[in-house]
């Protein structure tokens, strides 16, 4: 075989490979970019979603505080209302005593 012949052969060989190499290339490289854009949009849902979250618990916070608020005073007004029931049952004790004592009977 003359040598041109055998270096073209080799040339092909080495030409085949390289475009074999070149297409595993290519497939690895379309397969990795999948899977970017796949990750990409599921950060992107992430991120999404603990914004989300971040908003709902900023509110919960909001309401959380109010009805602490609210609850601090309903407190305060009950235990103004049970001071005044037990001024109440005085009065009313004092008045039925006094009534007695008016009338002569027990």
């Amino acid at each position: 075989m003359p040598k041109d012949l055998k270096l073209n052969e080799e040339l092909l060989k080495i030409a085949k490979n390289l475009a074999r190499e070149e297409a595993i290339k290519c497939a690895a490289d379309d397969l990795m970019m999948k899977k970017i854009t796949m990750y990409e949009e599921k950060l992107t849902r992430l991120n999404g979603d603990v914004n989300r979250l971040v908003e709902e618990n900023s509110n919960y916070e909001v309401i959380s505080k109010s009805h602490k608020e609210l609850n601090g005073e309903l407190r305060k007004e009950l235990d103004e209302v049970k001071e005044d029931n037990k001024k109440l049952a005085k009065q009313i004790e004092d008045m039925q005593q006094n009534y007695i004592r008016i009338d002569g009977k027990k």
